[in-house]
């Protein structure tokens, strides 16, 4: 399983904050250390919480129109999806395939201040047994 960027990023600094602790050892006090620790963690942390938190949510969709799935309608598609749903989308990202049953699993990601907020992940589609049930026949 893949690590995502936000972790990546966090396991990075870690590393740094414990090389540079180990390094300054000899240079600077504990109370340095700690304070440069702080100032270093704090602004990472209000960094991601102030500038580089979007709020976006993500909604699994089982889409029928198969053939809008190609590259090239791209476009279309976003704006069949947006039509339908009724907020902008985002992104779009294609989880399955079934050309058995002409449909398409998506995943749907749009910003969580839009006009609807779905509560769980099974409130635009049929539940995950159903999906999965539909994959068998591929």
């Amino acid at each position: 399983m893949p690590i995502n960027i936000k972790e990546m990023t966090y396991l990075f600094s870690v590393v740094c904050v414990a090389v540079m602790n180990a390094l300054n050892g000899a240079h600077a006090s504990v109370v340095e250390q700690i304070f440069i620790n702080v100032i270093i963690l704090s602004s990472i942390f209000l960094l991601e919480k102030l500038l580089f938190s979007k709020k976006v949510i993500s909604q699994r969709v089982i889409y029928e129109k198969i053939e809008m799935v190609k590259p090239e309608n791209y476009l279309a598609l976003k704006a069949d999806l947006e039509s339908r749903l009724g907020h902008p989308i985002l992104e779009i990202e294609i989880s399955r395939l079934n050309y058995l049953s002409d449909s398409a699993v998506l995943e749907v990601y749009f910003e969580k201040q839009s006009r609807f907020n779905y509560s769980s992940a099974n409130s635009i589609i049929r539940n995950d047994a159903q999906v999965a049930g539909s994959e068998k026949t591929s």
